[in-house]
C-alpha cells in the first residue's frame, strides 16, 4: 500500500523522483534510503510490491511487521550504498525495493536452507529457497546481457542484497554459536549468557518456519 501511494504521488508531483531517486551526478545522502520506495512504472510497482508481499506472507507470522520493516530499510540502504560505490554506472539513477527484498529473503534462507517452501497448500509444489534465488539472479543476468539494455534492470542489486542478507545471517549465527560456547565455559558471565539467550530466541523464531506444515506460505521441513 505504501509503495502504491508513493507511486501515485510520483505521478502527481514529478519532483519526488528528482529529489528521492539515487542519482550518480547530484547525490544527496537521503537518496540511499528514499530510492527504495520509488517505482518507474506500473510493472515495476507490481514487481516491487510483489516481492515485499512474498517476504511478508512468508515471515510475518513469526516475525513482527515492524521488525521486518526496519530490517528492510536497513538492508535496502546498505545495498544501495554498496551498489553506488562499486557498480553504479555514471551517469545513472536507481530506484526500486528489490535490493531490500532479496536481502530479507537471503537472510531468512540461511536459517531455512534445509527446508522446503510450500506454495499455498500445494505440498507437491514446493522448493528450496536458496537455489530459486540463485537461479533467479542468474536468469536476470542472462536476460540483461542478451535481451535488455543494462541500465533498465540492475540485476547486481539483487545479487548484492542476497549476499548481504545471507552473510548477515551467517554472522549472527556465528555470534550465537560462539556466545553459547563461552557461556558454557564461563557460567558466571551473565552478559554473555544474556547475549546468547537473545540471539538464540531470534534464531528459534526463524527456525520455527521449518516446523510448520500445511499452512499457506510457510516452510515445510524436508523429509
Amino acid at each position: 500500500m505504501a509503495l502504491t501511494g508513493i507511486y501515485l504521488l510520483q505521478q502527481e508531483f514529478p519532483s519526488i523522483h528528482r529529489h528521492c531517486a539515487l542519482w550518480s551526478e547530484h547525490l544527496r545522502w537521503w537518496q540511499f534510503f528514499t530510492c527504495s520506495f520509488l517505482s518507474h512504472d506500473l510493472v515495476h510497482l507490481a514487481v516491487n510490491a510483489g516481492g515485499l508481499a512474498i517476504v511478508y506472507s512468508q515471515f510475518a507470522p513469526q516475525v513482527r511487521g515492524p521488525v521486518l520493516a526496519v530490517a528492510f530499510c536497513l538492508f535496502a540502504t546498505i545495498s544501495n550504498l554498496v551498489f553506488f560505490e562499486w557498480l553504479m554506472p555514471r551517469p545513472a539513477w536507481l530506484i526500486g525495493a528489490s535490493g531490500g527484498s532479496y536481502a530479507l529473503l537471503g537472510f531468512f534462507s540461511w536459517f531455512l536452507r534445509r527446508a522446503y517452501f510450500c506454495v499455498y497448500r500445494c505440498k507437491w509444489l514446493k522448493f528450496r529457497i536458496i537455489p530459486v534465488l540463485v537461479v533467479s539472479i542468474a536468469g536476470e543476468y542472462l536476460y540483461v546481457r542478451w535481451r535488455m539494455p543494462a541500465p533498465v534492470l540492475a540485476w547486481q542489486m539483487h545479487a548484492i542484497g542476497f549476499v548481504l542478507g545471507l552473510s548477515s545471517a551467517a554472522a549472527i549465527h556465528a555470534v550465537y554459536a560462539s556466545s553459547r560456547a563461552v557461556a558454557a565455559r564461563c557460567p558466571g558471565q551473565g552478559m554473555v549468557q544474556r547475549l546468547g539467550a537473545s540471539v538464540h530466541e531470534a534464531i528459534f523464531r526463524v527456525r520455527q518456519f521449518a516446523e510448520i506444515s500445511g499452512k499457506p506460505g510457510v516452510a515445510e521441513e524436508a523429509v
